[in-house]
């Protein structure tokens, strides 16, 4: 508990300084921002691969059997992955003006 004390009293001697103490506190809510946002968007994005691997796998298990559905499912699930990757996360910005 010593250690989140010096930690604590560290934070507020900083305060005295009132440049660093504004930047180090705008970064830290940047992170903290950017972590919110990258957990959601995590949390989606499996929610989404989840549903459709699920669905693909009922679906197809009432058609054959169910080594092939499940293996139609997993097919399902990485060509999802790879749109969502490809599409979403990694996708190409495009230039504004051709190369000659």
């Amino acid at each position: 508990m010593s250690y989140l004390k010096q930690l604590f009293d560290q934070v507020l001697r900083a305060g005295r300084y009132r440049a660093p103490f504004i930047k180090m506190m705008s970064f830290a809510l940047i992170g903290a921002v950017n972590a919110t946002i990258d957990i959601l968007v995590f949390s989606a994005a499996y929610r989404l691969l989840l549903i459709v691997t699920t669905t693909s796998l009922v679906i197809l298990s009432h058609y054959t059997n169910i080594w092939a559905a499940k293996f139609i499912s997993i097919v399902v699930g990485f060509a999802v992955n790879f749109s969502m990757s490809h599409f979403v996360i990694f996708r190409a910005l495009y230039m504004s003006k051709a190369v000659d």
